[in-house]
């Protein structure tokens, strides 16, 4: 027999490899894109201590919830801790004017009064009215103003004795009144009175 030589060709399985090492490599580079982007991966670092705060000094008030009423300022043991301080009281009932300027109220439904003084200009040639307000017994006021102690020279100069103040006792010395005349039956003016 005879030797002939035969030539060994490359048969179509040789690229089968390649193909699966590609697949693989693709699968690889699937998973790690997919965990890159998965919402689900949380990343986690360190956090360091917090040192919890000091509880606050408490508020030096009659009642830290809300603020000064007129009822509470009243009510105070001391009120010289309020002189200075700017209020805006509501639901005041006018109990006596005692002058131009100067008149008692009293928080609605106590018996405890307070003595206001108004800072108002005098309106001239104006029959009946001293100034802007035309403040009488009996009104629902609401005041913006200022806490002060009454000097024994004011409360001469007001002529304030029949409202029990007297130097040292607090007052406000208002800015601004707001007055509701709902409550009034009539109202006189220059000695006429108006129904």
């Amino acid at each position: 027999m005879a030797n002939i030589p035969v030539e060994k060709t490359e048969s179509g399985a040789a690229w089968l490899p390649w193909l699966l090492g590609l697949l693989a490599l693709a699968a690889v580079a699937f998973f790690i894109f997919q965990a890159i982007d998965d919402p689900d991966t949380v990343e986690t670092a360190e956090v360091e201590a917090v040192t919890p705060l000091e509880p606050a000094e408490p508020i030096d008030a009659p009642d830290a919830t809300g603020p000064l009423t007129a009822a509470m300022f009243l009510a105070a043991d001391d009120v010289s801790q309020y002189v200075g301080e700017n209020v805006t009281f509501t639901g005041l009932r006018v109990m006596e004017v005692t002058g131009d300027k100067t008149f008692t109220v009293s928080p609605d439904g106590s018996d405890q009064t307070m003595l206001v003084y108004l800072e108002e200009e005098m309106t001239p040639g104006v029959q009946g009215v001293e100034g802007r307000y035309d403040v009488n017994p009996g009104q629902m006021v609401e005041l913006v103003g200022t806490v002060q102690m009454l000097t024994a020279d004011e409360a001469s100069a007001w002529d304030v004795g029949s409202s029990g103040a007297t130097g040292g006792s607090p007052y406000v010395r208002a800015t601004a009144l707001d007055i509701d005349g709902a409550e009034l039956d009539q109202v006189e003016v220059d000695d006429t009175t108006i129904e």
